[in-house]
C-alpha cells in the first residue's frame, strides 16, 4: 500500500496549526496577572501541556499510520509509538 503524503501533509499541517494555538494560550496564562492563585494557574498550564502532548501523539499516529502502516495498539502503546517515530528508516530494509 503506497502512503498517501498529501493526506498526511494535510493532517500535519492541520495539528501544528491547533499546537501553534497551544503555545500562544499557554503564553496567555502565564502571563495573567489575574490568576493569583498558583494552583489554577499550574493546572491552566498542565491541561494545555496535556493537550499538547496529544496534538503530537496525534501527528505520530498519522505517520504511523500512512508511513510504517503499523499503530501500536497493546498495553504500552505510548512508549512504543515513541520509539517507533525516533527509527531510523532505512530504505533497504523492509
Amino acid at each position: 500500500m503506497t502512503p498517501n503524503l498529501t493526506l498526511l501533509e494535510v493532517r500535519v499541517r492541520k495539528e501544528l496549526l491547533h499546537l501553534e494555538k497551544l503555545v500562544e494560550e499557554l503564553k496567555t496564562v502565564t502571563r495573567m496577572r489575574e490568576l493569583k492563585v498558583n494552583s489554577v494557574r499550574v493546572r491552566a498550564c498542565a491541561s494545555i501541556l496535556h493537550d499538547f502532548y496529544s496534538g503530537m501523539e496525534k501527528i505520530f499516529i498519522n505517520i504511523a499510520r500512512e508511513i510504517d502502516q503499523t499503530v501500536p495498539k497493546s498495553e504500552g502503546w505510548h512508549r512504543q509509538l515513541l520509539e517507533q517515530m525516533t527509527v531510523k528508516w532505512n530504505k533497504n530494509v523492509r
